[in-house]
Order: C-alpha cells, then structure tokens, then sequence
C-alpha cells in the first residue's frame, strides 16, 4: 500500500520541512523562545540557531525584552556601535541600545582610565569624566581635579 500522507502536507509545511529544515510540528525548533514562523518573517534569525549572532544571549532573549530588561537586535553583537558586545554590556550593567550610557560624553568602551560607564562623576568631585580627561585631570581622585570651576545650566537657563 503507497502512503498519501504527503498530499495533506501544506504549503507552509513543506517550506518548513524542505527549506527551512525545521518541524513543521515543533513550535520553536532551535528553543529560544520564538516560533519558527517568527524567526523567518519578523525578527530574521534563524530558526535553527538559538544564538545568531553568537553573544550568548539567545534570540529571544534579545527579540523580546526578556531577564536583563533589553530589547536588543538579535542579528547584531553592538547594536549601539560603543564596541562592546551586548552580552558584555549586560555584565557590565551598561545599556547595549547607548553607547553613553551614564551620558558623560564618554563612549562605553572608553573607561580604560577607571572611569565607572554608569556614572558621569566617578571621583565625585563635581566635575564629569569627560571634562576632567579634557582638562587632563584625574577622574578618579576627587583632589585631582580642574581649575575651572563646573558649569551648571538649569532648565530654566535654557530657555
């Protein structure tokens, strides 16, 4: 007795099966939290790799704001252009989608002098990171710091 049972096999089976290469009866083949359908026609990963771009943070995790609060691009590894990859930034707790995240003026990456990337007066001494490295001053030491005295604009200043 010949089988039939490819006559009932739709088309998006089919395309599951022969060029997809996944199941067509398991939801999310790789198991990273998005159907295959999804993966294919929205967020354009794969449905075979959990992890595209190989920053061990799987595609879901990245597509859907998931454990570390961030909606990322899954096909990226710095999506914010700081040269730190995103799975690293989350360690760091900076933001992946900025490259400045304490908005010091300073890129991310750069606080290879010390400076904490999360906050915009490291030393606490009232002046920003970015102006004490202008100024050639020591950001992290609150006695090291520059002879012009830090400028502050309120709102109301502006306009």
């Amino acid at each position: 007795m010949v089988s039939t049972c490819w006559l009932s096999i739709s088309t998006e089976d089919y395309d599951e099966i022969n060029f997809y290469l996944t199941n067509p009866i398991v939801f999310d083949t790789d198991d990273d939290g998005l159907s295959d359908g999804y993966e294919v026609l929205f967020s354009l990963t794969d449905p075979l790799d959990d992890d595209i771009d190989d920053d061990t943070i799987q595609d879901g995790e990245e597509v859907i704001a998931g454990a570390d609060g961030y909606l990322t691009d899954s096909n990226s590894e710095d999506i914010d252009s700081d040269n730190l990859k995103v799975n690293d930034e989350i360690a760091n707790g900076t933001n992946p989608n900025d490259y400045d995240s304490d908005q010091d003026g300073l890129n991310d990456d750069k606080v290879t002098n010390g400076t904490d990337p999360n906050d915009t007066d490291t030393d606490g001494d009232d002046y920003p990171d970015n102006i004490e490295i202008i100024q050639e001053t020591y950001p992290l030491d609150p006695d090291d710091y520059p002879t012009v005295p830090p400028v502050t604009i309120t709102p109301r200043q502006l306009l």
